[in-house]
């Protein structure tokens, strides 16, 4: 996300919703199935579309990105432990006041202060609830941001600094709210600075590609969860450009995902 974030690879659906109830876990252990030639001819056929912005977007018409067809939304909310997106709260409401499937994502700043403390921030700001219309809480783990003071690309942290800075993150919102932690990242930057890590399969996918498809994924998934597949996409409501994303899956299992 240029709005500060980065990319994942493959694993089974069912591991979105591992530690849920029953009911919402089936929904979610159906395979995700081939996109039919009915579906829209967009990011690779994929049915389901969603939109990620941030104060860089400025003022959005929320209810004519609904119309258009989005579907979800993840808002930028904070960054390390001192900022708080300024358009957070009322993006949040607009876009769930007019359908969506809304969540908030987190800035990494590895080198600034620890996983849990930026958790701690991080939900304390985002205000998740469970009800059924919040996607899981995000981590955005990338590149530093241009004109970043942060050290490039891993922000002096070793291979191994890094996984346990991003568990301790995850076991924070695990401990916090009982969810897991969307990853956003992409295989360049994974497989460099966590060493290629597989810790992290259990935590659905956000993987940032600009192609023509998702993968290669990075190390430790089997399957995404979502895909920005463009940084630059026109949507209706939005008046600048935004970056654009995929689901993989049906509207049933978005729906079981924010379950």
């Amino acid at each position: 996300m240029k709005h500060s974030k980065a990319l994942r690879p493959k694993e089974h659906p069912i591991i979105w919703l591992l530690g849920l109830t029953g009911s919402v876990a089936a929904i979610a252990a159906m395979a995700i199935p081939a996109q039919s030639a009915s579906n829209k001819a967009v990011a690779g056929g994929y049915e389901v579309h969603g939109v990620d912005v941030s104060h860089h977007q400025g003022a959005i018409d929320w209810k004519e990105v609904a119309s258009s067809g989005e579907q979800f939304a993840y808002l930028k909310t904070t960054e390390a432990t001192g900022f708080r997106d300024r358009t957070f709260a009322s993006h949040y409401a607009e876009a769930k006041s007019n359908g969506l499937y809304v969540g908030g994502y987190h800035f990494a700043r590895p080198d600034r202060s620890s996983g849990k403390a930026q958790a701690d921030y991080f939900l304390d700001n985002v205000d998740y609830v469970a009800d059924g219309k919040t996607l899981p809480p995000m981590l955005d783990v990338e590149w530093p941001a241009r004109n970043s003071s942060s050290p490039y690309p891993c922000y002096g942290l070793s291979e191994k600094q890094m996984v346990s800075w991003i568990s301790s993150f995850v076991d924070q919102v695990r401990e916090r709210t009982g969810q897991q932690t969307m990853i956003y990242t992409n295989a360049h930057w994974w497989n460099d600075c966590t060493g290629r890590s597989t810790a992290f399969s259990k935590q659905p996918l956000f993987v940032a590609r600009y192609k023509s498809s998702p993968e290669p994924l990075p190390a430790g998934w089997d399957t995404w969860t979502m895909w920005q597949f463009t940084e630059s996409g026109q949507v209706p409501g939005i008046k600048t450009s935004a970056d654009r994303d995929a689901f993989n899956g049906t509207a049933e299992q978005l729906a079981a995902l924010a379950s």
